[in-house]
């Protein structure tokens, strides 16, 4: 199975990695969720692997969290 996994068969979906849910989740959760995204982020990235991000209720739940979007 692992060995069918390659970089043209992947997409990473980030869903609803939003400002507003921060303060209700665990500090230390938040920073350990934030410093492993941004690990795939760039991983994907230099691996030239599409991404798309989406946003659930902008209005009450704010945007993608900024760092993610860089």
């Amino acid at each position: 199975m692992w060995d069918q996994i390659k970089a043209e068969n992947l997409f990473l979906v980030l869903v609803d990695f939003q400002d507003k849910f921060f303060p209700i989740m665990d500090e230390q959760v938040v920073k350990s969720v934030r410093k492993n995204l941004l690990l795939a982020v760039r991983m994907f990235a230099k691996l030239n692997i599409p991404m798309i991000g989406t946003d659930h209720y902008r209005k009450g739940l704010g945007l993608t969290d900024p760092e993610v979007l860089r």
